[in-house]
């Protein structure tokens, strides 16, 4: 895989929507939607009061993930076992089974 997760997050932002976002080995980061869209970024997403802006995602963007759909598979999947072992505030209140859900929802897309 050619990102690994250093560390990631999951928020619920309401409407049945979560959010994942981390920070990558490389001293890159990561932002993923619920429908497995992951984008590559170099600067740090976690202020949501700027980064779910397109303007700024762009303007930090290195790469889209769903331009590669084999790399995009395997990033979804590294994050749900990242999830898997997390810590419950990491997990934003996922449970094992929303996880495995998310897991195969990624495989479908």
């Amino acid at each position: 895989m050619k990102y690994t997760i250093k560390k990631a997050n999951a928020v619920y932002t309401g409407g049945g929507i979560f959010i994942f976002w981390g920070d990558l080995e490389d001293n890159k980061y990561f932002m993923c939607d619920d429908d497995g869209g992951v984008i590559i970024l170099d600067s740090d997403p976690t202020d949501f009061d700027v980064s779910l802006y397109v303007e700024w995602q762009e303007e930090h963007l290195v790469e889209y993930l769903e331009d590669n759909e084999e790399e995009r598979l395997l990033f979804c999947d590294s994050l749900c076992d990242y999830l898997m072992k997390a810590t419950k505030s990491e997990r934003g209140g996922l449970s094992d089974f929303e996880i495995e859900h998310y897991r195969k929802w990624f495989k479908l897309l």
